[in-house]
């Protein structure tokens, strides 16, 4: 007899595969990622890959890891990463601020309810994370699952490639924070405010969240921007 938390791994493993999460040939989060993820031991999660490989989804390598499909895939966006790893904290986050309101924009326009339901649960579930190793992962799964509900490949990649750079770069500067801090229930608060623009159908709304939600960011690792003009400008 299936377990419960079997079934929430097989139903969580099935959603992040279908919404293309992780393409065909790429290797899955490690059976101890996936149980902090979802609060579970690693016995249902080893039974629920174990299924998923019977039913063809995945492939287990050993010293390898999980992969989607029947084999891994080639390494996707080299050269993509290789810009990112010199980028600086600055350019990451101009380039953010750049394209994450207008892929937001997209995804209040082209989102399924299902896709909707799932940013929902994104938020949460960061609501809940009791560390901040797991705010930061669903705080990922938050942006990326925006970037694929866009409908746009090539901005969901990159997307993933800015969520690798940003965490080794400065993640540590904007995560470290009581679980219970003033700052992670702003995060918390326009992520919801993100999602539920989305849900509205509401692109200018959606896009004006994600800006507001950035510039927070923005200010917690670089100071107070306007401050920063000024000061600029006397020089």
């Amino acid at each position: 007899m299936t377990s419960e938390g079997e079934l929430r791994t097989l139903n969580h493993l099935r959603r992040i595969i279908q919404l293309g999460h992780y393409p065909e040939g790429s290797r899955l989060p490690t059976e101890r990622e996936l149980a902090a993820e979802l609060s579970l031991g690693r016995g249902p999660i080893r039974r629920a890959l174990a299924a998923l490989e019977s039913e063809g989804r995945i492939s287990r390598h050993i010293g390898r890891g999980t992969f989607v499909g029947s084999r891994p895939g080639p390494t996707r966006g080299e050269p993509f990463s290789q810009l990112t790893g010199s980028a600086s904290p600055g350019d990451i986050m101009e380039t953010r601020l750049t394209i994450e309101p207008r892929i937001a924009a997209m995804a209040a326009v082209r989102a399924s309810e299902e896709d909707i339901n799932y940013l929902r649960i994104c938020v949460t579930k960061s609501e809940l994370a009791d560390t901040w190793a797991a705010w930061d992962r669903w705080d990922a799964t938050f942006h990326r699952t925006i970037a694929m509900v866009s409908r746009n490949a090539m901005l969901a990649d990159l997307i993933e490639l800015i969520n690798k750079a940003r965490r080794s770069q400065f993640g540590s500067r904007v995560r470290k924070a009581p679980a219970g801090s003033d700052w992670r229930t702003l995060l918390i608060l326009q992520h919801r405010k993100i999602a539920e623009s989305i849900a509205a159908r509401d692109p200018q709304a959606a896009a004006m969240a994600m800006r507001k939600h950035l510039n927070s960011v923005e200010e917690r690792i670089f100071g107070d921007p306007d401050e920063l003009a000024n000061f600029t400008e006397q020089l």
